[in-house]
């Protein structure tokens, strides 16, 4: 204004707001760097939900849970029917996560979802002494760690359904093994440790791991009906089995094995080689006036426990090495509403409590 030699009266001038300015400029304040330094495990804990998902999958599930430690920033999924099985999920997660740290949960940040917000929710974190914090309305990024976890976990598990030509159906398995691995790659972020140690004060076993979707060989031995049948068949990798120490197998004829008597060809994805694309089936997800095709299975694979052969033969399985074979419902059986959420890589149905993968 000098330069073009234009008056200013600075005695004149209000160092006050403009009230038309800010009418007609307001914008979003910059955010600052979460720079709070959390001492413990348990400390904070961040929880947000995921969905509706596009796609019902095949075991019934539309949403996710989430709950992430601010300290180790590992990562807990349950998997939810609807989200008013979100204190549920809570009560299972703090009695799982308290008994193996030795902590006690101190503070919960949400958002403003009703979910949090029930009766039941509010009484039972006041009754714990658990600070309940809420980002403000309308203010995602104050609750940015979920957030960013949601991405996190969804960009891995859609990449591995990819690269494994699996049917979209399955995001659940993939979600669940997502979360499973990110819990035990090393970060940055926690000095180059992973959450799964920064949380348990020893490494995780590396050699557990394998590729999602690729080909695998169980061993089908003691189930085989004459000494004729072949002792394994070609079979789709699914993710790590919960309540054990081995692995969920897809086998051609619709069934899922659980066992850790394995081969892998972590080279070759054989999904599209044992499930024929000719005919396939119309699914139908929650939203009006979309019909998606995937891929025809036998039967649809689910893990509930209540599937599980009950023949005598069976009932020392889990103790010897042995495996479990568990029965395909249709893909019609919807999972009742008031099921228990599923936890980690845990799809488990039943109402029991299901366990934590450590």
């Amino acid at each position: 204004m000098n330069k073009c030699h234009v008056p200013i009266n600075i005695n004149s001038m209000n160092s006050g707001l403009c009230d038309s300015c800010c009418k007609a400029k307001m914008h979003l304040l910059p955010f600052s760097n979460d720079s709070y330094n959390f001492h413990a495990p348990l400390d904070m804990i961040y929880s947000d939900i995921w969905g509706p998902s596009p796609i019902t999958s095949f075991n019934g599930f539309n949403y996710y849970i989430s709950f992430i430690d601010a300290y180790t920033r590992y990562t807990s999924v349950f998997l939810l029917n609807s989200k008013s099985q979100a204190f549920q999920a809570f009560l299972q997660f703090q009695a799982n996560i308290e008994r193996h740290t030795g902590f006690k949960i101190k503070a919960l940040q949400t958002d403003h979802g009703r979910e949090y917000l029930s009766t039941s929710f509010t009484q039972y974190l006041a009754s714990q002494g658990i600070t309940h914090r809420f980002s403000c309305p309308y203010t995602h990024q104050q609750n940015g760690r979920a957030e960013r976890k949601h991405r996190h976990i969804t960009e891995i598990g859609l990449a591995m359904l990819a690269a494994a030509s699996l049917p979209l159906l399955h995001w659940d398995d993939a979600f669940l093994s997502a979360t499973y691995i990110i819990n035990r790659l090393p970060s940055s972020n926690t000095k180059n440790l992973s959450p799964y140690e920064l949380l348990h004060n020893h490494s995780p076993d590396y050699s557990f791991l394998k590729v999602f979707g690729c080909a695998c060989y169980p061993c089908l031995k003691p189930y085989t009906s004459h000494k004729f049948d072949f002792k394994s068949d070609l079979s789709v990798f699914l993710g790590y089995a919960p309540n054990h120490k081995g692995y969920k197998c897809l086998t051609k004829s619709g069934k899922v094995v659980i066992t850790r008597h394995v081969l892998f060809d972590e080279h070759k994805f054989p999904y599209t080689e044992l499930f024929s694309n000719t005919n396939p089936p119309l699914v139908k997800n929650q939203f009006p006036h979309t019909v998606l095709t995937f891929p025809i299975l036998t039967s649809s694979p689910s893990y509930t426990s209540n599937s599980i052969s009950h023949d005598p033969s069976l009932s020392s399985s889990s103790n010897d090495g042995r495996v479990q074979i568990q029965n395909v419902p249709s893909s019609n059986n919807a999972l009742p509403s008031n099921s228990s959420p599923a936890f980690v890589s845990d799809t488990t149905t039943s109402p029991q409590p299901p366990q934590c993968l450590i």
